[in-house]
């Protein structure tokens, strides 16, 4: 059974309890008054009884029941009464109902036998002469004496009424108790149904209310607590919750703007935090943690580490981390499908009041950057070396050739002349191209380029011609095609370089008597220029670093066409300074895709 409100624990009660009051006090009314009738119509017959006794003891006594007869059927007339005489041994002399020589023997009646012994009876019951239920009421006749006293019994009288009489006028009786009682059960109904809501409409409300605080809203206490006639009780439950929503909407005010600073703190630090409790269990995480595991904070929430990412060396650190119960600190590598990260992890332990180990503090710092530039400069000194070593080298050998007297032999001495002319321009080239380099980062870091509305197809332009005494060695066809308004927020000088080396490693790597061409695509927000060629394409391997300095994905091909190996890196730091991005799409033996995307100014020409 569902649990009642407090209206109708109140009201149901006290309904039932109205009822059955109401059923009972009906029950002894009416009862109590059809008693009353009863009583009221046995002492009424008792004293026609008597006075039809007076009047019938003579004719009796003389046994003239001829005139017994005349005189019972005129007294019963009068008093509407059914009359009954009855000799000592209980035979009927005379019935005003029915004929006395047919009715039984009545000496066994009740009323009679009262009547002989205490000289008084009565009795309702059903009368079989009749069939009806009657009131009967007997007395003895005596023969009366002198100075009134009696003598002997001359038999008795009996004097009787339907009981249906009394129905007649019990039923009036009957119909205003009880139309009494329903009028009280409606009345109390009403009432009882006024006083419960008047309790429990203030609760309910006031229910309502503290539903309304726990989701926040302290705003609407008041009008929800204005209940009028409210009992010292309720009142002063109402005063206690508008303390209690006042207190708590400070506390709740300052708790949040306590933990929206934390928050924010939290989700802004770029370093990886991870807050766990003392099973491993991850408690809280802040935006750089779910960037570096690629995991969500809902799916990270309650679990262990080893769940979300399983590294021996992780694991061990946090749990030293609990252990020692002082702040750790190690380098841990991670190690996916993208590569290898490293972080630098900081430990410490969380403590209560009490100084209980409860959790600790995990936060990781991404130096996969660091590592990275520290491999390139280790890489970038070893190949600067080596690409400067190759050339002096040549030169210092050829020199001392020379000077060993293949200066004196003409045909050696210009060949040697020509191979050490080749590796100083190639030196010069290297140096060129590191200053190159040196400025565009230099412009990066403290100088500032200029941007202008320029024609994208003018640079183009520029850039294919200066490309194509190059290309008509190897007889190579390059083709650009362009909008002739296009205009971009570029450098023309430092776009023209960057196009001028693409072209120059497409004319590079590209088949005799192939095609390159440069497109220029109007995309909306951006142009992108493309420079597409038809010849050995790039190893996948080889990707991730084309665009380093002296990386070569042909070593053998890129020195044997002269190249220095910081091309693409020039390229790279060119786009760049555009604020656009460089990217490669490409296929062995079928060409490559150099793709430059530069925001996009339209002009209206």
């Amino acid at each position: 059974m569902g649990r009642l409100l407090l209206h109708q624990q109140i009201y149901r009660p006290i309904i039932l309890f109205v009822i059955l009051s109401l059923t009972i006090i009906g029950w002894y009314t009416i009862t109590s008054v059809y008693a009353f009738f009863v009583r009221h119509t046995i002492a009424d017959l008792q004293a026609r009884a008597e006075l039809i006794s007076g009047r019938i003891v003579e004719p009796l006594a003389d046994q003239h029941y001829h005139e017994l007869f005349q005189l019972c059927r005129e007294m019963a007339l009068k008093a509407d009464t059914r009359i009954t005489v009855v000799l000592p041994g209980g035979k009927v002399v005379e019935d005003t109902s029915e004929n006395p020589n047919v009715m039984d023997n009545h000496a066994d009646r009740e009323e009679l036998v009262g009547a002989r012994e205490s000289g008084f009876g009565s009795v309702v019951r059903y009368s079989n002469t009749l069939r009806r239920n009657m009131i009967y009421v007997a007395i003895p006749i005596r023969v009366r004496l002198a100075r009134d006293r009696v003598g002997g019994l001359l038999g008795f009288v009996r004097v009787s009424v339907p009981i249906a009489s009394i129905g007649q006028t019990f039923n009036g009786v009957f119909f205003r108790v009880v139309m009494g009682l329903l009028l009280l059960a409606v009345a109390v109904t009403f009432i009882a149904h006024r006083v419960s809501h008047s309790i429990s409409r203030p609760l309910e409300q006031m229910r309502l209310c503290a539903g309304l605080f726990a989701s926040g809203r302290f705003e609407e206490r008041l009008p929800l607590l204005q209940v009028k006639g409210l009992s010292v009780e309720l009142a002063s439950l109402r005063d206690t919750l508008n303390n209690m929503a006042c207190q708590l909407e400070e506390r709740i005010k300052t708790v949040t703007s306590q933990r929206n600073q934390l928050e924010a703190v939290f989700a802004g630090m770029q370093e990886v935090v991870i807050v766990l409790s003392s099973d491993q269990c991850v408690v809280n995480v802040n935006q750089a943690a779910e960037k570096l595991l690629g995991v969500s904070k809902e799916n990270m929430l309650g679990k262990t580490v080893l769940e979300i990412i399983r590294n021996h060396n992780l694991q061990k650190f946090i749990t030293s981390t609990l252990e020692e119960g002082k702040p750790v600190e190690e380098e841990i590598v991670l190690r996916d499908d993208k590569g290898d990260m490293y972080l630098l992890g900081h430990g410490s332990c969380l403590v209560d009041e009490e100084f209980t180990n409860v959790g600790a503090l995990i936060v990781f710092n991404d130096i996969t950057k660091l590592r990275k530039l520290e491999t390139v400069r280790r890489d970038f000194v070893a190949n600067v070396s080596h690409e400067l070593r190759t050339p002096i080298t040549t030169i210092k050998g050829f020199v001392e050739t020379l000077n060993a007297g293949a200066i004196n032999e003409p045909q050696d001495a210009s060949r040697f002349f020509n191979i050490i002319t080749n590796n100083v321009n190639r030196l010069s080239s290297i140096i060129d191209d590191l200053l190159t380099l040196s400025r565009l980062e230099l412009h990066g870091r403290e100088l500032e380029v200029t941007f202008k509305h320029e024609r994208v197809y003018s640079v183009i332009l520029a850039a294919k011609e200066a490309c194509e005494p190059s290309g008509n060695e190897k007889k190579l066809s390059i083709k650009m095609s362009c909008p002739f308004d296009l205009e971009a927020n570029i450098n023309a000088p430092l776009l023209e370089q960057a196009l001028v080396n693409l072209i120059g490693n497409a004319i590079k790597y590209s088949h005799e008597k192939g095609e390159i061409l440069i497109e220029a695509i109007d995309q909306g927000e951006n142009v992108v220029i493309q420079v597409i060629d038809h010849g050995c394409g790039i190893a996948a391997v080889h990707l991730p670093r084309i665009f380093e300095r002296f990386y070569r994905s042909d070593k053998a091909r890129s020195r044997k066409e002269g190249g220095t190996g910081l091309g693409l890196s020039i390229v790279r730091h060119i786009v760049e300074d555009h604020g656009g991005a460089i990217k490669v799409s490409t296929t062995l033996d079928k060409g490559s895709v150099f793709s430059l995307s530069l925001p996009l100014v339209r002009s209206i020409s």
